[in-house]
């Protein structure tokens, strides 16, 4: 199933909207356009998918429950991950991250919990942390392509 789930990552909507786990999560969402991008979220399933103008899917957002929403992805998660997994325990599965960040204040922002990154051939997958490392807040499998834009001087 997770298999699935990451290969959704760059794929046009039409494409997986027929299979069982797309129907399982999204059946009777409504998607919901937000700026230029548009949006499927299933709050009682701690699932959203990101996708752009032409419904290319760009990223998946799995949701720990750990936010006021009470949301929280109980299907399975790559890798085996667990979002009750420690900062030290995902570094002693997936080694070092290609990219951290985090554990900082913004001005207008606050705290910035810490974040990995880790890529793979079709998707990166970005662990955002608890304040205190102790657990996963948030799990986002995302397209390659998207890493042009965070890496691009309008971050």
């Amino acid at each position: 199933m997770t298999e699935e789930i990451t290969n959704w990552v760059d794929k046009e909507l039409k494409e997986i909207n027929s299979s069982k786990i797309f129907k399982r999560y999204f059946e009777n969402i409504s998607i919901e356009a937000i700026e230029d991008d548009n949006h499927l979220t299933n709050e009682a399933e701690g699932i959203g998918l990101v996708m752009d103008s032409v419904f290319m899917i760009n990223s998946i957002h799995l949701y720990s429950g750990n936010d006021d929403s009470g949301q929280i992805f109980k299907g399975e998660i790559p890798f085996d991950i667990k979002f009750s997994f420690s900062r030290e325990t995902i570094h002693a599965i997936l080694n070092k991250p290609q990219k951290s960040g985090g554990g900082h204040e913004i001005l207008y922002m606050g705290y910035i919990n810490h974040w990995d990154k880790y890529y793979f051939e079709n998707f990166s997958l970005h662990l955002q942390y608890s304040i205190d490392n102790s657990s996963i807040d948030l799990i986002t499998i995302a397209s390659l392509q998207l890493e042009e834009y965070f890496n691009s001087d309008l971050q």
